[in-house]
């Protein structure tokens, strides 16, 4: 088997795990305040997988880094009692960017639309530098909307 075929059927497994225990997620939250002494609010996309099965995780990590995407993986006990919940997320618009378009083929239904969603609004945020034209960010109506169309498709 090829090195190309391998790697292609890992990515396809790694979109799989996606489909069935990964979610797309955005939220505000506020940073400090800006150099005009205001409270800066910044808009953060993330995709993350959860599960129960460490070796899962683990897998998804390495294929991640197999194609230059550092993910960032953690433990909480929080949700299911006695049993570790192993996350690994993906933060930060260009590694987002970067995961979402390896997976984007492979994605179907719902998740691929969410994915397309969150790729454009990826786009269009960082085109807008620090601020955009109208103001804060977190005003701009293009973003509220695609954030609605992402929220909607994720379930």
């Amino acid at each position: 088997m090829s090195d190309a075929i391998r790697r292609e059927g890992r990515v396809q497994w790694l979109a799989g795990l996606f489909l069935g225990e990964g979610c797309i997620n955005t939220s505000w939250r506020t940073k400090n305040k800006d150099e005009f002494g205001e409270e800066r609010i910044q808009l953060c996309n993330d995709a993350t997988i959860v599960n129960t099965d460490k070796s899962l995780i683990d897998e998804a990590e390495t294929i991640c880094r197999e194609n230059d995407i550092k993910p960032i993986v953690y433990c909480t006990k929080k949700e299911i009692p006695r049993r570790n919940l192993w996350v690994i997320k993906i933060v930060g618009n260009n590694k987002l960017r970067k995961f979402l378009t390896l997976l984007l083929p492979y994605l179907i239904g719902f998740k691929g639309d969410a994915t397309k969603e969150m790729l454009s609004l990826i786009d269009y945020r960082l085109s807008l530098g620090h601020l955009d034209k109208n103001g804060k960010i977190g005003d701009n109506p293009i973003i509220l909307e695609r954030i609605k169309r992402i929220k909607s498709l994720n379930g």
